[in-house]
């Protein structure tokens, strides 16, 4: 049986500084999964960009959030056309 992909929002609350993301819907398999996407649209996920320091600036994810202050909300089942662990949309403040 094959998985469904499913659409989420996810948001953080805890980086509302000027550049810096504050939301995006993404396509994965689980929440958790929608967790660690990157809103920057990379291939690591959150967690591998703090394990492996592979930040600008000086400070890990300086334009979102640590994966324990990332929240998600499902939103329904993606379309078959979209791509497992793609950034649908995300909101960005520009400073």
């Amino acid at each position: 049986m094959e998985k469904t992909l499913s659409l989420f929002l996810i948001y953080q609350n805890e980086n509302n500084d000027y550049d810096t993301y504050d939301s995006a819907i993404v396509v994965a398999y689980t929440i958790d999964e929608a967790r660690d996407i990157n809103p920057k649209g990379k291939k690591k996920t959150i967690r591998e960009t703090i394990k492996t320091h592979d930040y600008a600036w000086g400070t890990p994810l300086n334009y979102w959030a640590e994966y324990e202050h990332i929240h998600a909300e499902y939103i329904g089942i993606a379309d078959i056309t979209l791509k497992h662990r793609a950034v649908v949309c995300a909101s960005f403040n520009a400073g």
